[in-house]
């Protein structure tokens, strides 16, 4: 998988920001506080939703719509875009690069994917620094 674009609504420090990722490694860097964590936990809850607990750690300090639009590509060239509404819970729509809405399809394979890994890995990204104010 290839992660293209981030863009987020608001999601913890960062507000109506917007990433582009190149086809090789991306090195994300800058100061404490600067909102590297961030970037990565929203990536992860992008592809498998905030982890139990973990919605009031990341509502954007701004005020800014809680959402986040992540769009990918598989190897086998199909790329997808991943719609989350952080404010309702269980709200994501996931669609196809001609736009086709299939979110119901891609749910039913994402429940499998979603391991125990990444759930820790979130609680870890969720004690971070970071997101305390």
């Amino acid at each position: 998988m290839r992660l293209r674009t981030l863009a987020l609504a608001g999601f913890g420090r960062l507000a109506r920001a917007h990433f582009t990722f190149g086809d090789g490694l991306t090195v994300v860097y800058g100061p404490n506080e600067a909102g590297k964590s961030t970037i990565a936990a929203a990536i992860v809850a992008s592809l498998f939703g905030l982890a139990r607990g973990a919605r009031e750690n990341w509502r954007p300090w701004s005020g800014d719509p809680y959402a986040s639009t992540l769009v990918y590509e598989l190897s086998d060239g199909r790329t997808f875009e991943v719609q989350r509404d952080y404010h309702r819970e269980r709200s994501v729509h996931i669609y196809d690069i001609d736009g086709n809405d299939v979110t119901t399809i891609t749910k039913s394979r994402k429940v499998s994917m979603c391991t125990e890994v990444h759930h820790r890995q979130m609680a870890l990204m969720t004690n971070s620094s970071e997101t305390r104010r």
